[in-house]
C-alpha cells in the first residue's frame, strides 16, 4: 500500500514544531509518523499512549484488545467514561480518538480480539512498530514473541502498585509503585532478558 506524503506546510511545521525539533528534522518526523503502530492493550497505559501517538502526528494506529471497559478502567484512562462501560476497549478507544478529532489525518482501526488471536497476529504482522501496554505476563510474552518473529521494534510499558504486609497492627499497608519501559529492537533477544529502565518506589 502506497503511503501518501504529508505536505510540508506552515500549518504542519507549526503544529508539530516541538516534536519535529526534538527528533531533529521534518524528514525524520515524517518517516516516524507515517509508520503503522500496533498498540496492544487499550486500558490505562494503552489509552494514554494511543492519544499521545495521535497528538504527535501518527497517521495509522491499530488498537488490539479483547477485553471490555469496566468501571475501574475509567479513573486513569485518557478517554473512557461511564458511557463506555461494557464496550470493547479497543473499539471504545478508537471511537474516542476519532470523535475527539485529535488528529484529522488519523486512520485508526480496532481489533476486538486478544493478541493471541488470528486477527491480533495479523495486525502485528502488518504493522511497522509494536507497543505493548498489557496487564499480564502471558500477553506481554505473547507480544514479545510476535514482535520478535516479525522483526518489529517493541516498546513494552508496564506499571504496577504492590501492597505489602504491615509490620504492626494498625499501621497502613506498605506500598510499592513501579513502572518499567523497555525498548526492544530486532535482534535484542527475549523481553525477559531486558532490564527495566527505571523503577520508582516511595
Amino acid at each position: 500500500e502506497a503511503r501518501s506524503r504529508i505536505p510540508l506546510t506552515t500549518h504542519t511545521l507549526e503544529r508539530w514544531s516541538r516534536t519535529i525539533g526534538a527528533i531533529g528534522s521534518f524528514e525524520v518526523w515524517h518517516r516516524l509518523v507515517s509508520s503503522q503502530v500496533a498498540v496492544i492493550g487499550c486500558g490505562r497505559s494503552g489509552s494514554q499512549l494511543a492519544v499521545n501517538l495521535a497528538r504527535m502526528g501518527f497517521r495509522r494506529i491499530v488498537l488490539i484488545d479483547g477485553d471490555r471497559v469496566e468501571r475501574h478502567n475509567i479513573g486513569e484512562s485518557a478517554v473512557f467514561g461511564e458511557e463506555q462501560i461494557g464496550m470493547n476497549k479497543s473499539e471504545a478507544l478508537r471511537e474516542a480518538l476519532v470523535s475527539h478529532n485529535v488528529n484529522a489525518s488519523l486512520q485508526c482501526r480496532s481489533v476486538t480480539q486478544p493478541i493471541g488471536s488470528a486477527a491480533g497476529f495479523e495486525a502485528v504482522r502488518e504493522s511497522d512498530r509494536v507497543a505493548s501496554c498489557v496487564d499480564n505476563d502471558s500477553a506481554r510474552l505473547g507480544a514479545g514473541i510476535l514482535a520478535t518473529s516479525h522483526h518489529k521494534s517493541l516498546l513494552d510499558i508496564g506499571t504496577n502498585i504492590r501492597l505489602g504486609p504491615t509490620e504492626r497492627a494498625g499501621e497502613r499497608m506498605s506500598r510499592e509503585m513501579g513502572a518499567d519501559v523497555r525498548l526492544i529492537l530486532p535482534g535484542d533477544g527475549c523481553i525477559l532478558e531486558r532490564l527495566p529502565l527505571h523503577h520508582v518506589a516511595p
